[in-house]
């Protein structure tokens, strides 16, 4: 669907396009140049190993725009570190339901702001709301809850499944998304997480992406996952780490560096070293 919504938009704006069967760095480098790209959309690694690749100022003069989605902890930092390079980076949120370039941060907007996921819908007839996730309540500008959509471009149904199409739209036709995220006073909004991938620590909702970015800032650390395990004393976090080429760190270490600089409720209660984590050919 990602790539199906940009073939649409090309064709609707009368633009020319590049198709790739897969991404590959120096293949997608060559036709950035050759093509003479203008704009560009994928995930934040995409843009890392592009910037790895051409790490002088203005690598890609031709390039005006990224809109980028952001699956990696690790690169929390890539649109600020593209910014240094001269490549503008602005975050997106999309989904099948809704559509796959559903909204966008604006290009003349902060580092911090497009770093965001979110953004301001691309359709100006969409209405963004916020429902308390545990007793139903919609909530007001700046809190935090589940996403709903009412779109022109949400789907019709689930097909031959009514059960799962009842439980995503409501009576008033908005899309619930199962996203945590908060409509801005400027009419944008702002997306955090998946609900599910939340953890309840210390009666507080936590993201296990803001403990595993933390964790990868230790110098010897590569790649970090976190969840939760549950206890007699309620939900507590466990790290699992991987540690980079011939370093020594220990558990107690990496609780000390948490320790320095997170609540601590935040604070795994074990972190395990592991060799890799398992991953789809998705990733």
């Amino acid at each position: 669907v990602f790539g199906f919504s940009q073939a649409v938009a090309a064709i609707a704006g009368g633009a020319g396009m590049v198709c790739v069967p897969t991404f590959e760095t120096e293949g997608a480098i060559k036709a950035i140049d050759q093509h003479r790209i203008t704009q560009i959309n994928g995930s934040d690694e995409m843009f890392s190993r592009l910037l790895d690749a051409r790490p002088k100022l203005d690598p890609f003069p031709t390039v005006n725009l990224c809109g980028f989605a952001n699956f990696t902890p690790s690169l929390d930092n890539i649109v600020s570190r593209a910014d240094r390079q001269g490549l503008k980076l602005v975050g997106l949120y999309g989904a099948s339901e809704i559509f796959a370039f559903f909204a966008a941060q604006y290009p003349d907007d902060t580092v911090d702001a497009r770093n965001r996921m979110g953004g301001f819908p691309v359709s100006n007839l969409t209405k963004v709301r916020v429902r308390d996730p545990k007793n139903g309540n919609l909530l007001k500008t700046g809190h935090v809850g589940e996403l709903e959509f009412q779109t022109p471009s949400l789907m019709l149904q689930y097909f031959n499944n009514t059960e799962a199409t009842a439980s995503a739209i409501t009576s008033d036709g908005f899309f619930r998304s199962g996203d945590l995220g908060l409509v801005c006073a400027d009419g944008s909004f702002q997306f955090l997480s998946r609900i599910g991938d939340m953890l309840r620590l210390g009666g507080f909702l936590v993201n296990p992406q803001e403990i595993e970015a933390y964790i990868q800032q230790h110098i010897d650390v590569e790649e970090c996952q976190v969840i939760g395990v549950d206890g007699p004393r309620g939900t507590r976090p466990v790290g699992f780490v991987i540690l980079r080429e011939n370093a020594t760190t220990l558990e107690t270490d990496l609780t000390n560096h948490c320790l320095a600089g997170m609540a601590k409720f935040k604070v795994p209660y074990r972190i395990f070293p592991v060799s890799d984590f398992p991953t789809t050919t998705g990733a």
